[in-house]
């Protein structure tokens, strides 16, 4: 038994990491086709139709691929998880439903009319037709990770008859855990999505290979993934800056018990806990010493993740993991045009 669930949970696992290789830039990039199409249609200039078309097929190649893998998703509920289908079939079963026959079909018409659309229906219509997409493949997310945040955070059930029953469906959609995990995808596919076209866009300037159609799409996302950047940071910044805050109000009792894991003693590793949470949150947030801000949050977590709860379950260390991640990738990528570091560098000078 044991190893029929170990083989069942690696083939999901596989399933789902290759899955969620398509899932964002499916998003975001749909996103950004709108916004080109957009320009298309109030400006008439012939260049971003090219635009729309040229990403566009990327985004066709993306979605079908995703579309293939997410169908075996579908299908592993049944066959490697039966017994959990039938015990919260009335919840999750009809979150999956909401999704494939409103969002997904949504998106799939609305993609069909927009590719084969082109010269046989109106500029306004076929515009329309992309910001259903955009809208029709965010909903879908939403709703599955509704389905997700379910799992994580149940909520608006009751057990009866021997399973799991649906007893408040708005406790189910209103699901803060999912709320948040939802605000975290979408901005992380934006982002995405933005590092996608700026990199083939490069690719091709390197190359100096239709210089002037791609470095009008570098233009175009660059402002828009500094801004989507900025709000990550934030986003994370104010997420780790409430664990800080808690800790601070708990200081006195979590000063006994809190772990030690470098024998330095449960006080000072509070204290050192809540500088990385709390004050480097407000320097990453605001961009002041970004990267020095960043590096004791990147030791805090690597402690919580590697140390904290080495022996836990992936469960128990997930958060810190993707906090871990972001912080790192954020180092990495830097504060942007947006931050204190930069606007002192200038008036100096200046």
């Amino acid at each position: 038994m044991d190893d029929v669930i170990l083989l069942s949970r690696l083939q999901f696992a596989v399933a789902v990491f290759f899955h969620f290789i398509f899932v964002p830039l499916t998003l975001g990039l749909s996103l950004l086709i709108a916004l080109m199409e957009t320009r298309y249609v109030r400006t008439g200039d012939e260049v971003w139709r090219k635009h729309a078309k040229f990403w566009g097929k990327l985004f066709i190649i993306n979605f079908t691929l995703g579309v293939v893998t997410g169908i075996t998703l579908e299908f592993q509920f049944g066959t490697n998880w039966a017994r959990y289908s039938e015990y919260v079939g009335d919840i999750f079963g009809s979150l999956l439903a909401i999704e494939a026959t409103v969002a997904f079909f949504l998106e799939s018409t609305f993609l069909a009319v927009w590719h084969f659309g082109w010269h046989r229906v109106g500029k306004k219509t076929h515009l329309l037709a992309i910001w259903l997409v955009v809208l029709a493949g965010n909903l879908s997310a939403l709703w599955i990770i509704l389905a997700n945040g379910f799992m994580q955070n149940p909520l608006g059930y009751v057990i009866q008859n021997g399973r799991a029953e649906l007893a408040d469906f708005m406790a189910v959609v209103t699901n803060p855990y999912a709320w948040g995990m939802y605000a975290h995808t979408l901005l992380s596919a934006w982002t995405l999505s933005c590092f996608f076209v700026l990199g083939v866009s490069s690719w091709h300037l390197l190359r100096k290979s239709n210089v002037e159609f791609f470095r009008r799409s570098f233009r175009m996302t660059a402002p828009i993934c500094l801004v989507l950047v900025l709000a990550l940071r934030v986003l994370f910044g104010v997420l780790l800056l409430s664990h800080g805050i808690a800790k601070v109000d708990d200081f006195a009792a979590l000063s006994e018990v809190f772990p030690d894991p470098l024998g330095l003693g449960s006080r000072i590793s509070l204290t050192l806990a809540i500088f990385g949470e709390l004050f480097c949150s407000v320097g990453f947030i605001v961009g002041a010493f970004y990267r020095l801000a960043l590096i004791p949050m990147i030791f805090t977590m690597c402690v919580a993740l590697f140390v904290v709860h080495g022996n836990d379950p992936f469960a128990v260390k997930e958060l810190a993991a993707i906090y871990l991640s972001v912080f790192v990738l954020m180092y990495i990528s830097g504060p942007g045009n947006y931050a204190l570091d930069r606007l002192i560098a200038e008036r100096l000078r200046n």
